[in-house]
C-alpha cells in the first residue's frame, strides 16, 4: 500500500481531529461542525502519513515566538503528535519528525519546543529536557494583609473579558516578559481564533498606575456554588513590573475572600514565594509531571544575537545526524554584548553535538553535567571557559502549553 508523508489538506482536518481525539481524548464517529471546531489547527503546519487517503499519523508544528535569553525567536512547537494503534511501530512519528525538521527550517523556525510523552523517545531526536513550572495553591487569607497595601500613584483596577483584551494583553506580557523570562512562549503570532481558545471563559485584570498598565493576570473564577464546594481562582498568566504593582495586582485577589477560599498560579522555580504571604499558610506546590523539551533547528539563527558579557571569540564544530544544515564549523563573537555567529574554515576550538548545543542555549544543566551527558571534544580547553560565562545555567517558565 502506498505511503505518502505531507501537509494534511484543510478538506483532511476532520481526520485529523479524529485521531487527537482517539489519543488524547474521546472517540466520536461524527465531528460536529462548530465554529471553533479546528481552530488549533489554525497558523500551523499540520503533517501527516497518508496509506492511500487513510491519515494514519500525524503531528503539529504550532508558529510561535520565544525568548532565548533576552533575544526573540522563531519556534516550532510540536504538538498532537499521534498514530492510531493499529499502524504504530512502523516508524511512522520517526519520519514525521524528521520532516518536521525539515518544515520548520524552511519556515525560519530555528529553536523547537514540545511536551513529550516519554522523555527517551525525543532524545532519539535530540531534543533536550529542560524543566516546567511550579504551581503555587494557597488559602487566599494569605494575601488578606494586601486589603490594606497602599502606593505613590493614581492607581486603577481594570477588569476585562479576555477576548476584549488581546492586543493590550499581549504588549504588555512580550514587554516584561523579555527581560525576565527565559524559554517563555509568546503567542502573538497566533491568530485571534487561537488567542480565544488559550483564553476561553478567562478573565483578565489589569493594574495601572498613572494610566499604565503595570500588571496583569489571566484568570478562571468559580465561587462557592453551594456549602461543600470550594470557591478558586485559577491564575493562568501573571506578570508585574516592580514590587508595588505586585502587591496592588494582589490587592485585587484579595477583595475577592468572600467568594474564593483558594487561589492557583504559575511561578518559576526560585521565587521566594513566602514573603509575598501572612498569618495563614496554607500551602500547596505541585511541579507539572512532564518536562519542557527543547532543540536547535537552525545554530546560527539561534545562537545569533543572544546576549553575552564576555568578550572574545569561540570556534565551534557542531554535528547533527538530522539536520544537515547544521553539520558545519561556526566563528561565535562577542560583538556589543552580543552573540555573532557565522559559518567559518578556521579550526575549531571544539567539537559538540547538536543535543549538547541546546542544552547550552537553554541553559538546562552546568557545563560540568553537560559534558558529562553529551559530546565535547575540546581542541582548545583555554576556551572551555566561554562556554561558562556565555551560556550559565538557566531555568525555563512557560505558561504557554500547546
Amino acid at each position: 500500500m502506498k505511503m505518502d508523508i505531507r501537509k494534511i489538506k484543510k478538506n483532511e482536518l476532520e481526520k485529523f481531529k479524529k485521531m487527537q481525539n482517539y489519543a488524547f481524548g474521546k472517540w466520536k464517529d461524527k465531528i460536529e461542525e462548530k465554529d471553533d471546531i479546528f481552530d488549533w489547527f489554525k497558523n500551523a503546519e499540520n503533517i501527516g502519513v497518508f496509506k492511500e487517503d487513510d491519515l494514519v499519523s500525524g503531528l503539529i508544528i504550532h508558529d510561535f515566538e520565544q525568548i532565548v535569553r533576552k533575544d526573540v525567536k522563531r519556534m516550532g512547537g510540536i504538538g498532537g503528535v499521534a498514530t492510531y494503534p493499529e499502524h504504530r511501530k512502523k516508524g511512522y512519528i520517526s519520519k514525521l519528525m524528521e520532516k518536521s525538521f525539515d518544515r520548520m527550517k524552511r519556515n525560519g523556525q530555528s529553536v523547537s519546543m514540545l511536551l513529550p510523552f516519554k522523555e527517551s523517545f525525543y532524545e532519539k531526536y535530540n531534543y533536550v529536557t529542560t524543566n516546567n513550572n511550579m504551581k503555587l495553591e494557597v488559602n487566599l487569607k494569605s494575601l488578606k494583609y494586601y486589603q490594606d497595601y497602599s502606593a505613590k500613584g493614581k492607581w486603577e483596577e481594570i477588569r476585562k473579558q479576555s477576548i476584549d483584551s488581546r492586543e493590550e494583553y499581549l504588549h504588555f506580557i512580550r514587554e516584561v516578559a523579555l527581560n525576565k523570562y527565559h524559554g517563555y512562549v509568546l503567542v502573538d503570532r497566533k491568530s485571534k481564533e487561537i488567542w480565544n481558545l488559550y483564553s476561553k471563559n478567562n478573565l483578565i485584570v489589569f493594574i495601572k498606575r498613572d494610566d499604565e498598565i503595570v500588571a496583569t493576570a489571566k484568570y478562571t473564577k468559580k465561587g462557592f456554588q453551594d456549602v461543600f464546594e470550594t470557591g478558586v481562582m485559577d491564575i493562568n498568566q501573571i506578570m508585574w513590573k516592580d514590587i508595588d504593582a505586585r502587591n496592588m495586582l494582589f490587592k485585587y485577589f484579595a477583595k475577592h475572600l468572600d467568594q474564593i477560599e483558594k487561589i492557583k498560579m504559575y511561578i518559576p522555580y526560585g521565587i521566594n514565594f513566602y514573603s509575598w504571604l501572612k498569618n495563614n499558610r496554607e500551602i500547596k506546590v505541585d511541579i507539572h509531571q512532564f518536562p519542557w523539551m527543547v532543540r536547535i533547528i537552525d545554530v546560527e539563527d539561534a545562537l545569533n544575537n543572544i546576549e553575552i558579557n564576555e568578550q572574545g571569540s569561540l570556534i565551534i564544530r557542531v554535528e547533527d545526524k538530522f539536520c544537515d544544515w547544521n553539520n558545519k564549523t561556526f566563528k561565535l563573537e562577542n560583538e556589543n554584548n552580543s552573540l555573532k555567529v557565522e559559518e567559518t574554515d578556521q579550526k575549531e576550538d571544539l567539537i559538540i553535538s547538536i543535543d549538547g548545543i541546546s542544552a547550552l542555549l537553554y541553559g538546562a544543566y552546568s557545563l560540568e553535567e553537560l559534558e558529562h551527558l553529551y559530546n565535547i571534544k575540546y581542541k582548545n580547553l583555554n576556551k572551555r571557559e566561554f562556554l561558562k560565562k556565555w551560556f550559565p545555567e538557566r531555568m525555563i517558565f512557560n505558561t504557554s502549553f500547546f
